[in-house]
């Protein structure tokens, strides 16, 4: 079972490292719950932009754990929430005397094609190629974000953190996480990061991209 954070405009994956700040009652109560036990948080992205409770959520989320806290004499949180895995949820269960949802998942293992080694390091080359193109100075996030990835070990944290950190619409980042196979989330990644290089540069000649 795992706690559920419903939070509009974020997708997080594994690997990947979210800072957030809590703040509402509920899920203030939601961590000291996780910091007294597990510390995982599962966070789940809203299927609508309605304020009616409770909220519809995506199946597919990503469970993380909270590895820096700090609580504010307020009562206020701040966390570094770090990505772990894929869960898709399977029942929410009864809140009870909780002020916050809860939701029994099951894992959703990576997949990989058993004889797509040779065209992954291929996609990555071409996407690491892509990110330098991308990159106005070597302080600006594409360069960071390259410099962090060039010497990753694992395609599926390749690929994983470069959907978290690409500025793609949100809707972009659900489908990846909600991808199984590796080597199709590669190919998504191929065909998104050649859109944002078609896109005209914003005013400050910077693009949004997540220094994570």
């Amino acid at each position: 079972m795992v706690r559920l954070f419903p939070l509009r405009g974020v997708v997080l994956f594994p690997e990947a490292i979210l800072p957030l700040h809590i703040f509402e009652k509920r899920y203030r109560q939601l961590t000291a719950d996780a910091l007294d036990g597990d510390r995982r948080i599962a966070m789940a992205l809203p299927l609508t932009d309605s304020d009616d409770e409770p909220q519809p959520i995506h199946r597919v989320v990503c469970v993380g754990v909270i590895h820096n806290e700090n609580r504010l004499p307020d009562g206020r949180y701040k966390l570094i929430l770090k990505g772990e895995g894929r869960l898709r949820i399977t029942s929410e269960v009864s809140m009870g005397d909780k002020l916050f949802r809860r939701a029994l998942v099951a894992p959703i293992d990576d997949e990989i094609r058993c004889d797509g080694a040779f065209t992954r390091r291929m996609r990555r080359a071409m996407l690491l190629g892509q990110l330098r193109r991308l990159s106005r100075s070597p302080t600006d996030p594409a360069a960071a974000l390259y410099r962090h990835l060039r010497d990753r070990c694992t395609d599926s944290a390749f690929s994983d953190v470069l959907a978290y950190s690409l500025p793609s619409p949100i809707e972009v980042k659900q489908r990846l996480l909600e991808t199984p196979c590796v080597d199709e989330r590669l190919e998504l990644l191929e065909d998104e990061l050649t859109r944002l290089a078609g896109k005209p540069e914003r005013q400050t000649g910077e693009r949004e991209f997540s220094e994570n």
